[in-house]
């Protein structure tokens, strides 16, 4: 848990793994169950790591499809319960100097606004994709007939 840099490899890895299995939330079935039974000081620092995964465009859909599947495979009362003061305060005698965690409250603060950002990017993609497949439609029953391509010649 503390390398985030190496974490996010291994979920990266998992996602895009050719053994991912789909009865899965991340992909593997060994990872579900770690994040399932994660301590609560390792609950905090994971939500802590997928936030700031979660600023970057590139890394957002990682840290989402993680968020996601604690969110299922976790009750909002046990996560509630990680950042309970007395958990809160033995996390953060374990984290460096200048590392403070967030509590509940200003991490669900500072997830939403980026992942609002993430959604806009999404639905503008697809709108732009829908573009592309009209155009492409439309290009598909535009033909140059051979008697145009011979008087082009002339």
């Amino acid at each position: 848990m503390d390398q985030p840099g190496r974490l996010l490899k291994l979920f990266t890895s998992v996602r895009t793994s050719e053994d991912a299995t789909d009865d899965s939330m991340t992909g593997s079935l060994a990872v579900d169950e770690v994040l399932r039974k994660l301590s609560s000081p390792d609950l905090i620092r994971l939500l802590q790591h997928v936030k700031s995964w979660n600023t970057r465009a590139g890394t957002s859909a990682v840290a989402q499809g993680i968020l996601h599947a604690l969110l299922r495979l976790r009750t909002a009362d046990d996560i509630i319960a990680a950042f309970s003061p007395e958990i809160v305060a033995l996390n953060a005698a374990t984290l460096p100097k200048g590392k403070q965690a967030d509590g509940l409250r200003e991490l669900v603060n500072a997830l939403i606004p980026y992942s609002e950002r993430h959604l806009a990017r999404v639905e503008r993609l697809v709108q732009e994709s829908y573009t592309v497949d009209f155009l492409l439609a439309e290009m598909d029953g535009f033909e140059i007939g051979e008697d145009e391509d011979e008087q082009m010649e002339d």
